[in-house]
């Protein structure tokens, strides 16, 4: 018996990313599809070729630049999007930090400031697991028809990588991997593709 990987990689162009069906932001560059199965090969002593090969294990991981700063991108990137809390501050707004006691009996807090404006406001850190949700691709050709990718439900697997310069605030990647749902069918647990080879 011998076990293998074999990996498939499909490179798109720029597309639209959306989740639960709402349009979160734009992926730039190269977006790759990365479709990994472990392979387990029967083969018996003195024979040349294998007599059956079973999978034993797939992944399938999604890989995007991200093209725009939006709030909602740095949800995904973390990976929590269940677990943040978004208001908006119309005019200079003083916030207090949540106070905690030390080991010592202390009592600690703080408090912060920002700029009068209007603003998204996310909050994260200390969460125990990452959300999963459903998400589609849409990548338009240059003949105008589309290839679409649908994960049924996928969790974030890699870290926020946030680059802030004078002039552009980028997310480096999203790193999103296919989750199986099991009681759908086998071959059809974790999502699905769409080729569009004609208009309607």
């Amino acid at each position: 018996m011998a076990t293998q990987k074999n990996v498939d990689n499909i490179i798109l162009g720029a597309g639209d990313l959306y989740v639960n069906d709402i349009l979160v932001g734009h992926l730039d560059g190269d977006v790759e599809l990365e479709c990994t199965k472990e392979l387990l090969e029967i083969k018996p002593n003195g024979y040349k070729n294998p007599l059956k090969v079973f999978i034993i294990s797939q992944e399938s991981v999604i890989r995007a630049p991200v093209a725009e700063f939006k709030t909602s991108m740095l949800k995904y990137a973390l990976g929590v999007t269940n677990t943040i809390s978004e208001s908006v501050y119309a005019s200079v707004t003083t916030k207090t930090y949540a106070s905690y006691t030390t080991t010592e009996g202390q009592s600690r807090g703080g408090n912060y400031s920002i700029p009068a404006g209007s603003y998204e406001n996310m909050t994260f850190g200390g969460e125990t697991q990452t959300d999963v949700y459903p998400i589609r691709l849409e990548v338009e050709k240059p003949n105008g028809e589309y290839f679409i990718v649908v994960f049924y439900k996928v969790a974030n697997i890699g870290s926020l990588a946030l680059t802030l310069s004078d002039d552009n605030h980028t997310i480096t990647n999203l790193e999103l991997k296919g989750l199986a749902i099991e009681d759908r069918d086998a071959g059809d647990r974790v999502g699905t593709f769409f080729h569009q080879v004609g208009s309607a």
